[in-house]
């Protein structure tokens, strides 16, 4: 079988492949020459030797009627010599650039693809037969600027359904033709007649359509107001240009806009009864989602004027009634007008109707030959009056100048981005710039509904598509704007309760998955945007995530009180699977912004919640060889059985996943990559699970809208191709990004995957030609492959950024190597303060995949996917400094570092507020506490009143407190786990509390802090303290552990390691010093009851699964047996450790058992490689430095000193001599480089 698929798959590619078939004759055809679509009047080329033919003539640019062209070898159609035709697309030539050429057999071949030019204009055609090469070479060749690339029908048919017609950004009128069934959601379809212009659209949606209000449509003749409509000839699409003729009228049109005015101007053939028909009850409407009129009526003013209004409701977002507003005039008086309706001509200057009777009115004119006559038309949701006001916003008749007035407002946003490439991908680039920028729509000053000073947007049409890229292009391109719509959904939900994931017609709706305004605003938060309420904001959020709305699918997060009860929802709420998922990505945006508002409380409560994805994750679901997907579960909270449902079933409103399918929706876990690929099995797992994703066919899976498993052509799948990166793959990143965007984009009129969904599909496209895409709601981009050779960013704070990738092309796509403002770059992603900051990211590309970020850091992911949400920090770093009571061994503080057990706690039963101080052995970054009380083990009484505080030294007035809970809520929780959003820098660690209410004690199992590493305190030579503990051979009990030996108490108290003689014949202990050092120096404090130790090292760690005990030395190097009674600190020639062994002879010890305070590991010098200096010409004094006193340099070159972990500390130019400040260093050892003219020089600084 897999021999006759691969003949069938070659004979169909043979089709396919340049024919070197040399014929006599070559003709030029196509409605880009004067031949048009007749292959009799095909122009015959100039032939010059066998095979090779020439040709110069006009070519018409693609803006007319997409016009193409392409070769014939004869009069006749079969066969024809094209460019590639198997995969969809016409294809745009470059002046002067080789081109290959295809034979299509038949018309049942593969697509019907043609030629395209960019610019009309005079070109010479060279054809090669006998090598199937082209070349277009323009005459004249001038640069074109970026508005001259955008094509505003790309995507306009098809399933892309974008609007063609005009507008400015974000521009309240969008003004176009409503053509065939007026079914269509952008007014303009491909088919049909054109029933006439009207003012209102929205661009790129699915399901019902919205608007296509007040309606305008010229016409000669007799009136016939059942029927208006004309065919269409010449259609023509351009940057705020509109061009058409009416071919039952002859008539021309041409429209074009600004903000809130549409411009009109008709072309007439001579006539006694030319008109202008105005229909005010127009709408588009369809079966399902349909709109209705509910009224609407005209008045005209005067000759030349006329206002009116209608008023609708539903669509898409099944909306409630909105009424538009308009006020035209003309430049011509009519020499007749009458109003109408029905299918009736009334007489007076005035009408109105109710219910789905439509009314309206004509202007009559006696037209000469190519009369023009132009209109203004303001829009408005206000009044007419306000309408009237609109179209002064339209200051010229002339059209030109109308038309220039739109293209300043769109170079406004198509110069952010300058990109070097080809025309026919920077056509594909600013016509996806331009159609991301049609939506929402600016109506600040034109809300109905209340007054206010905040911006209003509406036709957010819907966040659910849009948060993913659209919002985040505008948050990168033109922030101050995306600040504005932010502002408007706050504004919305202080008037109507809850902000909008949906709306249009001022009304919010419909709701498709999750309270997704919640992601613009931790977005918008993340990425400083500022003049934005984020405390009102953050209300906003939590309103959804806590009241249920009244209409589930209007606004809100219906089944909410489910979710929050069980931590899912159940198949009794419709699309139970991706709102449940969906919800969880909500939740940690509320955490988000909660934490940067220092709401501790909040922030905890909803990065708990943002883990209940997994609570539909069913980890005994498998298929095609991975385990674990997404499920659904029954109301009962059983999972529902296997029989009635699979993991690739696509469901809509009422079903379990909404457009989407478990497979697929299984990888939306965006804010906790790390938690997927955990629960996927690891990260090589989860490679070959993303894999299969882009290549397995499953039956009844379309290729042509999938790519694999891959939905290309809906938002759900958007940032699965850049989930690679989150397992340091960008090669195969690349691979899946540059594949869309060659064979699913392209310059036709069917050129988007799907839907545009307000820009959705245009900015997916945008972000990866530049080269990464946003994971929205953080501030990361995730490095893809650039398709520009050269890409400039123009940011509204003033600042550039250049992505340069050279060698960039169609092969090659693999970044061989970065650099971030000439630094290296082995990391797959960018923070967004990278790019705003501004700054040149230059890539080497390759056609060969390379190793380049496979060892990089990987982009960051939510703490709640892994264990915890930094190490714990565990004994020896931390110990118990003090402490308000305790009881005894088994309820002391020091089991607070055990596991929980009944019998082994920590208990005050003495004090009304107990308390415990922690003591850290180095600075750390702490970012999580977690406790447990009685109701852990012992299901009783629990703590709901307490405090956590941290501080850098423990004196009075330096405790910051970092968690404060008195609440129900806390109490009842078995296990209080407290992540900061912001770590803090600490050495101490204080909690405290209330004994609770009826109780005489407190009982607490466990306290655990987590945090990294910040700043190792200096103790001179010391280097044990506070460092790895590894192995023990045991102890007499938990309480007297061996990992007390290092924890930098010498002093006899609790603390010490105590074992029992008899239990082992040799007792050791192993402690790892986290760096080589060379050592000299070993101390032991003890009861003074052992009388031999001997101490080995190693500089490699030896295999501790070995019983150290019994089992010998291997691996390990006797350094002294020198500790003993007498002597407690020997000294020894240095010797290079990491590892040490301080190992305890049984017949050395004295008496039934014994104890050991400490055991301390001293250096000889400074860490292995860490080189000091002896160079007269350069000085570091005084040294050691007393915190605070000033530091004196004398060299020549720049200065740097790093914390001993390589962190930069304090860079500067010195010539010869200079003085800093040691105020900002912490105690402890720093590293510090002079890379000088003629030498460099490395020194250590000891600050105390």
């Amino acid at each position: 079988m897999r021999n006759v698929t691969f003949l069938i798959l070659m004979c169909f590619l043979s089709f396919f492949t340049p024919a070197y078939a040399v014929y006599d004759n070559l003709y030029l055809v196509g409605n880009a020459t004067e031949a048009g679509w007749n292959p009799d009047a095909a122009i015959p080329m100039e032939r010059s030797e066998a095979g090779v033919f020439s040709w110069t003539g006009t070519l018409t640019d693609y803006s007319v009627d997409q016009a193409r062209f392409k070769f014939l070898v004869a009069n006749r159609w079969e066969p024809s010599i094209t460019c590639r035709c198997d995969v969809s697309g016409h294809l745009l030539v470059e002046p002067g650039v080789e081109y290959d050429l295809y034979e299509r057999p038949t018309a049942n071949d593969g697509y019907d693809n043609a030629f395209q030019v960019a610019v009309t204009g005079v070109y010479t055609l060279e054809v090669n037969l006998n090598t199937m090469k082209m070349v277009c070479t323009k005459q004249d060749e001038t640069e074109r600027e970026n508005w001259e690339y955008v094509r505003p029908e790309i995507g306009a048919d098809g399933e892309g359904h974008v609007f063609p017609g005009v507008c400015t950004p974000f521009g309240l009128v969008k003004l176009g033709p409503d053509c065939g069934d007026m079914n269509a959601n952008a007014g303009w379809s491909s088919g049909g007649n054109i029933h006439g212009f009207s003012h209102l659209h929205v661009s790129g949606t699915g399901g019902g359509p919205k608007y296509g209000n007040i309606l305008f449509q010229p016409m000669t003749g007799d009136l016939n107001l059942a029927d208006y409509s004309s065919a269409r000839t010449g259609e023509r699409f351009g940057l705020d240009l509109y061009e058409v003729t009416l071919s039952k009228y002859n008539i021309g049109v041409r429209l074009t806009a600004l903000d809130r005015a549409g411009f009109h101007e008709y072309t007439f053939p001579q006539s006694a009864s030319s008109k202008v028909l105005i229909d005010a009850g127009s709408c588009l409407t369809l079966n399902v989602e349909s709109q209705e009129l509910m009224a609407s009526g005209v008045k005209i003013l005067s000759d030349h004027e006329i206002e009116g209004y209608s008023t609708v409701r539903g669509g898409w977002n099944l909306g409630d009634p909105y009424t538009v507003y308009f006020y035209a005039i003309f430049d011509t008086p009519a020499d007749a007008y009458a109003v109408w309706r029905g299918t009736s001509v009334l007489t007076g200057n005035e009408v109105d109707a109710t219910g789905t009777e439509k009314s309206g009115a004509y202007f009559e004119f006696n037209t000469t030959e190519s009369q023009k006559i132009r209109a203004k038309v303001g829009i408005s949701f206000i009044s007419t009056a306000q309408a009237r006001e609109n179209v002064s916003g339209l200051s010229s008749w002339s059209f030109d100048e109308v038309r220039q007035a739109g293209i300043d407002r769109w170079n406004e946003v198509l110069n952010t981005v300058d990109v070097e490439g080809t025309d026919n991908d920077k056509t594909i680039f600013y016509s996806a710039l331009y159609h991301a920028y049609l939506q929402p729509s600016d109506r600040t000053g034109e809300n109905p509904l209340w007054q206010s000073d905040e911006p209003y947007y509406d036709d957010y049409y819907a966040i659910w598509d849009t948060f993913r890229a659209t919002h985040p292009l505008f948050t990168l391109l033109t922030p101050s704007r995306q600040a504005d719509m932010v502002r408007s959904m706050i504004d919305i939900y202080e008037h109507e309760g809850y902000m909008p994931d949906g709306r249009s017609g001022n009304c919010n709706g419909r709701v498709q998955g999750g309270s997704n305004s919640d992601i613009l605003i931790a977005d918008a938060m993340v990425k400083n945007l500022p003049g934005i309420d984020y405390e009102k904001g953050l209300a906003a959020m939590i309103k959804n995530a806590e009241v249920e709305p009244a209409d589930p699918r209007k606004e809100g997060r219906g089944g909410v009180e489910e979710y929050n009860s069980k931590g899912y929802l159940s198949t009794a709420t419709e699309r139970s699977g991706s709102r449940t998922y969906e919800y969880s990505y909500c939740d940690y945006a509320i955490a988000t912004v909660a934490g940067k508002l220092g709401q501790q409380e909040v922030y905890e409560k909803y990065l708990e919640r943002s883990n209940n994805w997994k609570n539909l994750w069913n980890d005994n679901i498998n298929s095609l060889g991975f385990k674990g997907f997404l499920w659904p579960k029954n109301s009962n909270g059983d999972w529902v059985n296997e029989r009635d449902y699979n993991v690739f079933r696509r469901d809509g409103w009422e079903g379990i996943v909404y457009e989407s399918f478990p497979w697929e929706m299984s990888f939306y876990v965006p804010h906790d990559v790390n938690g997927l690929i955990a629960r996927c099995g690891g990260k090589e797992t989860f490679l070959r699970r993303l894999d299969t994703y882009f290549t397995h066919v499953e039956n009844g899976f379309d290729q042509g809208s999938y790519m694999g498993l891959f939905q290309i052509s809906n938002e759900p799948a958007f940032l699965v191709p850049s989930l690679y990166n989150y397992v340091n793959r960008p090669d195969k990143a690349a691979e899946i990004v540059r594949k869309v965007l060659k064979n699913r984009y392209n310059i036709s009129a069917t050129g988007l995957p799907g839907n545009d969904d307000s820009g959705s599909m245009s900015a997916w496209y945008i972000f990866h030609a530049m080269g990464f895409f946003p994971n929205a709601g953080q501030d990361v981009y995730l490095i893809s492959s650039p398709v520009f050779a050269h890409t400039t960013i123009r940011l509204e704070n003033g600042n550039t950024f250049e992505i340069v990738a050279t060698g960039a092309s169609d092969k090659n796509i693999y970044i061989q190597s970065a650099r971030l403002n000439g630094e290296p770059l082995d990391r797959c992603w960018l923070r967004h303060d990278e790019i705003v900051a501004g700054g040149t990211l230059e890539f080497v590309m390759g056609e060969e995949p390379s190793t380049w970020a496979f060892d990089g850091e990987t982009p960051p992911s939510s703490p709640v996917g892994i264990d915890e949400v930094s190490p714990e920090i565990e004994s020896p770093q931390v110990r118990i400094q003090s402490y308000s009571a305790q009881v005894g061994e088994n309820e002391a503080a020091y089991c607070l570092f055990e596991e929980p057990e009944k019998y082994v706690k920590w208990c005050d039963n003495k004090s009304t507020e107990p308390w415990v101080i922690f003591e850290l052995a180095d600075v750390y970054e702490v970012d999580r506490f977690v406790f447990r009380d009685s109701k852990t083990v012992e299901g009783n009484n629990n703590v709901h009143s307490y405090r956590i505080y941290t501080s850098l030294t423990s004196a009075d007035g330096d405790w910051e407190e970092v968690v404060n809970r008195n609440d129900e809520a806390a109490g009842n929780a078995n296990v209080k786990d407290h992540r900061l959003a912001e770590p803090r820098a600490a050495r101490y660690v204080k909690f405290s509390m209330e004994l609770p209410t009826g109780e005489n004690a407190v009982r607490i199992y466990g306290f655990d802090i987590y945090g990294h590493l910040k700043e190792r305190v200096y103790r001179g030579a010391l280097v044990s303290v506070g460092k790895t503990f590894l192995k023990s051979s045991g102890s007499r009990s938990f309480y007297a552990n061996a990992r007390h030996l290092f924890d930098g108490v010498t002093a006899d108290t609790e603390y010490h390691w105590t074992f029992d003689k008899s239990a082992a014949d040799r007792h050791y202990c192993i402690v790892d010093l986290e760096d080589v050092y060379k050592v000299n120096t070993f101390k032991v404090y003890d009861s003074g009851q052992i009388d031999g130790y001997n101490v080995y090292v190693a500089t490699e760690c030896p295999d501790l699964d070995k019983d150290n005990a019994t089992d010998g030395n291997e691996g390990w190097t006797l350094v002294t047996s020198g500790l003993n009674k007498n002597c407690k600190s020997v000294t020894i020639e240095p010797v290079e450790a990491r590892y040490v062994k301080l190992e305890i002879p049984s017949e050395h010890v004295e008496g039934e058992s014994a104890s050991v305070t400490e055991f301390e590991v001293y250096r000889s010098d400074t860490p292995t490689g860490i080189e000091a200096t002896g160079n007269e010409d350069f000085a570091v004094y005084p040294n050691p430095v007393k915190r605070g006193e000033s530091l004196h340099l004398m060299a020549q070159g720049l200065v740097s000193i790093y914390t001993i972990d390589g962190k930069p500390v304090w860079s500067s130019w010195v010539d010869e001599a200079a003085t800093l400040s040691t105020d900002d260093f912490l105690p402890g050892i720093y590293l510090g480089q002079v890379n000088g003219l003629e030498r460099n020089e490395s020194f250590k600084l000891i600050v105390e």
